[in-house]
């Protein structure tokens, strides 16, 4: 977070307070909730507003999130009560399937 003072450049009489605070999300159908996003807020005027580097801060959460979600969904298998659940090849097949050695005993 911002640690130096900065003034308010709407009301230029105001300092900026650092505050976080919880943002949703939804990437490619997962949503999910960032509880560090950051901004500030005049200490005068009230207004509210993001500097710039708390928009890297942010950007590089949001990008994080994304990465780890994309590495979540591109695993081919999930293993889930002692079965293990295959993502289809094709969009011929139904949307989750059990993988072949569930079905023939191999």
């Amino acid at each position: 977070m911002i640690t130096d003072k900065i003034m308010c450049p709407l009301c230029e009489s105001g300092e900026l307070i650092p505050h976080q605070t919880v943002e949703h999300y939804c990437y490619k159908g997962h949503h999910f909730s960032l509880a560090d996003i950051e901004y500030s807020e005049c200490s005068t005027c009230h207004s509210e507003l993001v500097t710039p580097e708390q928009i890297k801060h942010n950007e590089i959460r949001v990008r994080q999130e994304h990465q780890h979600l994309d590495e979540w969904s591109s695993r081919a298998e999930i293993v889930s009560s002692n079965v293990i659940w295959r993502r289809p090849e094709s969009f011929d097949q139904t949307p989750w399937q059990p993988a072949p050695s569930q079905l023939f005993g191999h």
